[in-house]
């Protein structure tokens, strides 16, 4: 439950891997280049809520690829480019809430997939940039940063660009300020 990074090319030509699950709990927060690349029989994978980046070639030439499931709340905000090149299988994915960079390439020859998205999001913008057919997803709320400021008094950035400051009190100075930079 401590592994955070599966490396570069870590299961790269694993030709008998037929499904990738991560354990509940996972602290897993990036999938390496060419991790998973050309595992030829993989069908199926479940990516843990905690992956924040899927770099390049995470899952190119998956030719058998079928379905790619996120956990609930999935932290995504980066696929990056070819992580699903020449997966010709797949045929539908969602796409989480919070993915703010799909890299140029990321879909590159999948075929006919079809990418479900937020309404307005940037995975949106991309399958429309990219004529990648899609359906969307009314758009929601979601919290990409938050912190606190002060003894009692907290912060959340949404993905939408507000910032919601609560609680009481006096928030913190700021002292990481340099008037230099």
């Amino acid at each position: 439950n401590e592994i955070t990074y599966v490396s570069k090319f870590s299961f790269y030509l694993c030709n008998k891997l037929t499904a990738v699950e991560f354990e509940t709990g996972s602290t897993l927060e990036t999938i390496g280049w060419g991790a998973f690349g050309e595992c030829d029989k993989l069908t199926a994978v479940t990516i843990p809520a905690s992956v924040k980046v899927l770099n390049d070639y995470a899952f190119y030439n998956c030719d058998g690829l079928k379905t790619v499931d996120f956990a609930a709340n999935s932290k995504l905000n980066t696929i990056g480019d070819y992580a699903f090149w020449n997966d010709t299988a797949l045929t539908s994915m969602y796409v989480p809430n919070g993915v703010l960079t799909i890299k140029p390439n990321a879909y590159f020859a999948t075929g006919k997939v079809t990418l479900s998205v937020m309404e307005n999001s940037p995975a949106h913008e991309y399958a429309q940039a990219k004529n990648i057919a899609y359906t969307t997803r009314p758009t929601e709320a979601i919290v990409l940063e938050s912190g606190a400021c002060g003894a009692s008094a907290e912060w959340e950035y949404y993905n939408d660009g507000t910032l919601k400051i609560i609680g009481s009190g006096a928030m913190d100075d700021y002292n990481a300020y340099d008037s230099n930079t």
